[in-house]
């Protein structure tokens, strides 16, 4: 219905199942299918998902997803179905800046907003949780390395005021 979408969306759909054979006949009978990349199961996910401007997951059901936990380390937005552990709301907004560029060293400093909410809670902004700390980061000939300190802007009363974090391996 508005063909000048034709030339700016496509569909990418990583996995596979039973139901492709469903799936390739419904993009055919709605004239999709050359819009669409069915690429199957894939062990580097990420590598798809920094190609992507939007990461949608409909679901009938969910706990923790990893595949939003991975198209948010890749900083993409994620629209997805509000079940399980789907229904949160985080914003993140980084300041990324060279420390030394031949070793591609970089400092980052951070400001983080989010929560979990249950199904029979409504999503509200002013229940956020904050953190805000800074970091380095090094893509290493091992991998990328990151260390950063978060400082929790209002702990609740069982809650430390600060955390250090260390990863090896990943996307940051």
């Amino acid at each position: 219905q508005q063909p000048q979408l034709r030339e700016r969306l496509r569909l990418l759909i990583v996995g596979d199942g039973e139901l492709r054979s469903e799936i390739e006949q419904l993009l055919s009978a709605k004239g999709l299918s050359d819009l669409t990349c069915l690429a199957g199961n894939q062990d580097e996910v990420h590598k798809y998902l920094l190609e992507l401007d939007l990461f949608i997951l409909p679901s009938l059901g969910e706990g923790i997803s990893n595949t939003i936990l991975e198209a948010m380390a890749c900083a993409l937005p994620v629209v997805a179905t509000a079940v399980g552990g789907n229904k949160e709301l985080i914003f993140n907004t980084e300041f990324i800046f060279p420390i030394e560029k031949n070793i591609k060293l970089k400092g980052v400093i951070f400001f983080d907003a989010g929560k979990a909410f249950d199904d029979d809670e409504s999503i509200s902004i002013t229940s956020l949780r904050t953190t805000a700390g800074f970091g380095v980061r090094w893509i290493s000939p091992f991998g990328p390395i990151r260390l950063e300190w978060g400082y929790n802007i209002d702990p609740k009363e069982d809650e430390g005021r600060s955390k250090i974090e260390f990863s090896l391996g990943g996307i940051f």
